[in-house]
């Protein structure tokens, strides 16, 4: 079934769909931002309840991530990431602020996520997602250690100290982990 959007007739789930309607969004097409919500939302939701530990917390970040979608869609740029990349990033950030924000009400210096170590999905929330597919097997192909430090930074968003604190490593065998995981994503993401 195909569904017009502006100018453009789109084919759901089609390769260029997602670029599709932020170009729409961006021309102020309220229907685009909506089926960009039915697209991503619920994955959204999913990063926010994995952050946030609150479904209120989560769905109140969904909607201002969706209000900056709409303000800002003529920013996104095709070039540095796909719009689920995009999205994604905004959302984390989003959770970020949230529970820094939270941490700094409570008068301390961060904020755990929780007490253990992360469960790191490896397994895409819906099949048809490529970019997820693809990330998820990225992510298998690193060792344990460098899975964990990727996790902790970017699902649980803590800093390379919280990191090192929380596995009991020196802070330069994090950065150095870090390092090389991202660069082992670069080059499968590129490859």
């Amino acid at each position: 079934m195909e569904a017009p959007i502006g100018e453009q007739t789109l084919v759901p789930g089609g390769p260029d769909h997602a670029l599709a309607l932020m170009v729409a969004v961006a021309r102020g097409d309220q229907s685009a931002l909506g089926a960009l919500y039915d697209t991503y939302g619920s994955q959204l939701l999913a990063i926010g309840l994995r952050m946030l530990r609150a479904r209120a917390a989560a769905e109140d970040v969904l909607h201002d991530v969706f209000v900056e979608v709409w303000q800002r869609a003529g920013t996104y740029d095709a070039s540095r990431g796909t719009v689920w990349t995009w999205l994604a990033m905004r959302m984390r950030s989003r959770c970020l602020d949230r529970l820094r924000s939270a941490a700094w009400r409570a008068g301390t210096s961060s904020v755990a996520v929780d007490d253990g170590h992360p469960q790191l999905v490896t397994e895409p929330v819906e099949p048809n997602r490529p970019d997820l597919d693809r990330i998820a097997s990225l992510m298998r192909t690193l060792s344990d250690e460098h899975q964990e430090v990727i996790a902790l930074a970017y699902f649980e968003g803590l800093t390379m100290p919280e990191i090192a604190d929380r596995i009991s490593i020196p802070v330069g065998t994090v950065k150095s982990r870090v390092r090389v995981a991202l660069e082992r994503l670069r080059d499968g993401v590129a490859g």
